[in-house]
């Protein structure tokens, strides 16, 4: 990056009062600065339709619902310096997911600066934003983003550090991520502001996760992650949210047949005035899934909670998808189009169980 564009740079977070159009003119002025010798725009887009069995007297969910989603990605790189940037809308909410700055550093890997994905979830880092990339419609609750009712941080801002360590044909792949953690509100996790005023220890985030790939040609890993946070807290009569997570993953494909699969055990101490509150849940999920011919993908999932039914943190997620089983078929139309049917049987937090038929068209352009 030249210097004229690394001292306009600096100045924008004393200009700008918005963190979001700040990173967002900060990516965008990195972009026509760099002239990046490698640029890629994506539109990744899905439109979900889905229709529930519901008691009557029930109004957590409707009956069904009609859900168009939209995700702007971009990706571009000049000698060692990349920009990455992603923009989600959906008929609720719109919002920057991911910004940010990295620079290469060869075979040490990279280091990225900006709003990052919290590296501790294998399926994340695996299915973003876009749908599209996604095997089902539907993502593990485990996994979810905090504007979809996440429990734990799926974003982090600060920084991140990825690479990889080979062993013969294999090797060891590594995410060291440090930052600040969402914040706690009354609606549940909010996404962390990539620019604040004033920062403390008491929204600290702090991520690894590491992965064993005996080939890299294939997909096939296996893994662990942990992940500390600090969750600030604007709910009255709750100071913070300390949160400290962890498991494994594995993803491996087994006589035509890939299993996916991630386990959890979330430990959540609430700090407020009249006493500190510790409890904690474990959760897994076990996907398959199988090819029947070209184009066509069968998939199941098995979702488990244990220790949920009296968790205060989980409390405050009414919504949150304590157990699942699911069906799912996809079929791509073309290269850049996919077709999914998906039936699931579902279980929330605060009781409410239904059925559930889904049918999802994604594409991802040009």
């Amino acid at each position: 990056m030249n210097s004229s564009c690394t001292s306009q740079l600096s100045v924008f977070p004393r200009i700008y009062s918005s963190s979001m159009y700040r990173m967002a003119l900060m990516l965008l002025f990195c972009c026509l600065c760099l002239r990046p010798a490698f640029a890629e725009f994506l539109l990744f887009g899905d439109f979900a339709a889905q229709l529930r069995s519901a008691p009557k007297d029930s109004d957590d969910l409707d009956k069904n619902d009609l859900i168009p989603k939209a995700t702007l990605f971009y990706s571009g790189k000049i000698g060692r310096t990349r920009v990455l940037a992603e923009y989600t809308a959906d008929d609720e909410d719109q919002h920057l997911g991911r910004a940010k700055l990295g620079w290469d550093l060869g075979d040490s890997g990279i280091i990225w600066l900006g709003r990052l994905h919290n590296p501790s979830s294998y399926w994340r880092s695996q299915n973003h934003h876009g749908g599209f990339l996604q095997t089902t419609i539907s993502r593990p609750a485990i996994t979810e983003f905090e504007e979809k009712d996440g429990v734990v941080p799926a974003h982090l801002s600060g920084v991140l550090v990825e690479g990889m360590h080979a062993r013969g044909d294999g090797g060891w792949r590594y995410f060291v991520g440090a930052g600040f953690s969402p914040t706690f509100t009354e609606s549940g996790l909010e996404t962390p502001e990539i620019f604040s005023g004033s920062r403390g220890a008491h929204d600290t985030s702090l991520s690894l996760r590491i992965g064993w790939l005996p080939d890299t040609v294939l997909d096939d890993e296996v893994g662990f992650f942990i992940s500390r946070n600090h969750i600030d807290s604007e709910v009255l009569g709750m100071d913070e949210v300390e949160q400290v997570y962890g498991g494994m993953y594995f993803n491996w494909e087994a006589g035509g047949v890939t299993f996916l699969s991630e386990a959890y055990y979330v430990g959540n101490e609430i700090y407020q005035p009249s006493g500190n509150v510790r409890d904690g849940f474990a959760n897994a999920y076990l996907q398959a899934g199988y090819g029947l011919n070209s184009g066509v993908l069968l998939n199941a999932r098995l979702e488990q909670s244990w220790g949920n039914q009296d968790d205060a943190y989980l409390a405050r997620f009414p919504a949150f998808v304590q157990q699942r089983r699911l069906v799912s078929l996809r079929y791509d139309i073309a290269r850049h189009h996919a077709l999914k049917l998906e039936f699931e049987h579902a279980h929330r937090q605060s009781g409410y169980r239904y059925n559930q038929l889904g049918i999802q068209w994604s594409f991802v352009l040009p």
